[in-house]
C-alpha cells in the first residue's frame, strides 16, 4: 500500500502537474471529415527515484473518465513514464462526420471488426466506409502507444458503481468472459483489475485485491482493447475503479494504490529473474 505521506503529495501535486514538468506530443487525424486529437504525456525517469527503471505506459480510451488521468499523472510525475490519451473532446464516445451523416463509437470497441460493427450500429449508425475510418483510427491509437513494443498494455477505466468483478461472477452478466474472479471480503467489487495473464491474477489476487482472469476461449469478441490483447497473445492490465466523472480525493488515492501495486509486483518480478 502507498504511504499515506505520499498519497497527500500526490493529491497536492495532481491538481498542479503541468506542462513543464514532462513532454507532450499532440497527435491528430481525420475521420470522415473530423479531426480527432490525441495527446502523449511522457514524464521523465526522477534522478533520486529508488526502484523507477521502469517506465510504464498507460493508455485512457474514455476521455470523460478523467480521475484515473488524475491519478496517473500523479504517479508518472515522481516515477516516470507516459499517458496517452483522447483530447478535446471531453466525451465517452468519438464522434466524427462523414458525407453529413454522423457516426459515433465507443473508442474501447474499435479493435476488431466485428465490435466496431456493433458500436457504430449501437451509437449511430453502420456502412462499411465509416468501419474503415473507424479502424484507421483504432490503427493510429495502437502506434501512437506503441502497442506493438509494450510488453504489457495498461488501460484506465473509471465505472459508476453498477459494474464491478462482481458482474463475472457465475450467472451474472459477464460470466462467460472470465476464467476466475477474486473478489476481496469487505471491499468494493467496483474496484478492480482486469487481466489477460494468470501471472498476473495469481500475483495481484496474492495481493488482496479484486479481480478479474480473462477466458481467452470464451470471451465476447465485442472490440474492446483486453478482447483484442489476448487474441494478441500481450498482456494486458485495466486498473477498473469506481469514480463519477469528476476526480474526488478518496477515488483519486484507490486508482493510486492500485497502479503501486502493480508497480511493485513489476519491480519484484525484475528482481527475482
Amino acid at each position: 500500500m502507498l504511504s499515506p505521506f505520499f498519497l497527500s503529495l500526490c493529491l497536492v501535486v495532481s491538481s498542479t502537474v503541468n506542462a513543464s514538468l514532462s513532454t507532450v506530443e499532440d497527435f491528430s487525424l481525420y475521420v470522415g471529415d473530423t479531426n480527432i486529437h490525441l495527446t502523449k504525456e511522457t514524464f521523465p525517469i526522477p534522478t533520486r527515484c529508488s526502484g523507477c527503471d521502469l517506465s510504464l505506459a498507460f493508455l485512457n480510451l474514455h476521455e470523460n473518465e478523467n480521475t484515473s488521468v488524475v491519478a496517473v499523472r500523479s504517479f508518472l510525475l515522481f516515477n516516470g513514464g507516459s499517458l496517452v490519451k483522447f483530447s478535446k473532446g471531453h466525451t465517452r464516445l468519438v464522434e466524427f462526420e462523414m458525407a453529413s451523416t454522423h457516426y459515433a463509437i465507443d473508442p474501447n470497441r474499435m479493435f476488431t471488426s466485428e465490435g466496431i460493427q456493433s458500436s457504430l450500429t449501437t451509437y449511430s449508425s453502420y456502412t462499411p466506409e465509416a468501419a474503415a475510418e473507424v479502424t484507421k483510427l483504432a490503427d493510429f491509437l495502437l502506434e501512437i502507444y506503441d502497442f506493438e513494443q509494450q510488453s504489457t498494455v495498461l488501460a484506465l477505466h473509471d465505472n459508476g458503481g453498477t459494474y464491478g468483478a462482481n458482474s463475472y461472477l457465475p450467472g451474472e452478466t459477464y460470466e462467460n468472459d472470465a476464467a476466475a474472479v477474486n473478489i476481496v471480503e469487505g471491499t468494493n467489487p467496483s474496484d478492480f483489475f482486469y487481466v489477460v495473464d494468470p501471472i498476473y491474477y495469481e500475483a495481484l489476487a496474492v495481493a488482496g485485491y479484486n479481480i478479474v482472469l480473462q477466458s481467452n476461449e470464451t470471451v465476447t469478441n465485442d472490440g474492446s482493447l483486453s478482447y483484442y490483447a489476448g487474441m494478441k497473445g500481450k498482456a494486458y492490465i485495466n486498473f477498473e475503479a469506481q469514480a463519477e466523472y469528476t476526480a474526488v480525493g478518496e477515488q483519486v488515492v484507490i486508482q493510486l494504490d492500485m497502479v503501486a501495486a502493480v508497480r511493485d509486483m513489476f519491480t519484484k518480478d525484475s528482481g527475482d529473474k
